[in-house]
């Protein structure tokens, strides 16, 4: 019985830091990586002059924003990625028993559907951010109030000090990172998932048409 309760409790142990720290982590893995890519391939490339090669192409203004952006979302998510495989094995390599039997192949696929949006709104909100940016350097300026402000969305959800209730669900950013928790804890709230979804969708894709808008401003 002791052996049990023993086991019992570094199990509920090892939830709680789940729940609490890889949704912080995802998020703030995403940031960083969409961050030093993104104004690297916008911003930066007008600072090196190398973005005329880019538009005296064929390609179209929304094909090379597209590209821009679709290169961002796919290392950003890889990054996503590697965040929890690294964190899962650190948190292994301290003793710390997670209960990962409760991540299904199910619950895997729902966590896609709510962070993947996330993703894509951090990226298209990164390109644009990099399209208006002269220099590189001001577009690590320009960035610096969003990845505080990610920062500070995901500590209030990892620490538990903002309860909103139902209206967290409709917050960007915030309501990924509350769904994300429900799920690593194997609750599935089809409304939860259904409002972030419809949430961070339509704002992602605002926001990819924002870059090309800005994109196609000959002043910038």
């Amino acid at each position: 019985i002791s052996v049990n309760g023993v086991g019992d409790a570094e199990s509920a142990i090892g939830r709680e830091m789940l729940e609490m720290m890889l949704p912080y982590f995802v998020i703030l893995s995403i940031i960083t990586a969409a961050m030093g890519l993104g104004a690297e391939i916008t911003a930066g490339e007008k600072e090196k002059k190398t973005i005329s090669t880019l538009l005296v192409s064929r390609l179209s203004r929304e094909e090379i924003v597209l590209g821009k952006f679709l290169t961002v979302f796919s290392v950003a998510a890889v990054a996503a990625i590697f965040s929890v495989v690294g964190l899962i094995y650190g948190l292994g390599l301290f003793g710390i028993s997670l209960p990962l039997e409760s991540l299904t192949l199910s619950i895997f696929g729902w966590i896609l559907v709510t962070v993947l949006p996330l993703v894509a709104v951090l990226s298209s909100l990164v390109i644009g951010i990099g399209s208006f940016a002269r220099t590189q350097k001001e577009a690590n300026v320009y960035q610096t109030p969003v990845l505080m402000l990610v920062v500070l969305t995901g500590i209030l959800s990892m620490t538990g000090g903002m309860d909103l209730g139902k209206f967290a669900f409709f917050i960007p950013i915030l309501n990924s990172l509350e769904t994300f928790r429900e799920l690593i804890a194997g609750t599935v709230n089809l409304f939860h998932i259904g409002a972030t979804f419809l949430t961070t969708v339509p704002l992602a894709i605002l926001l990819v048409y924002f870059a090309i808008w800005l994109f196609k401003r000959e002043d910038i």
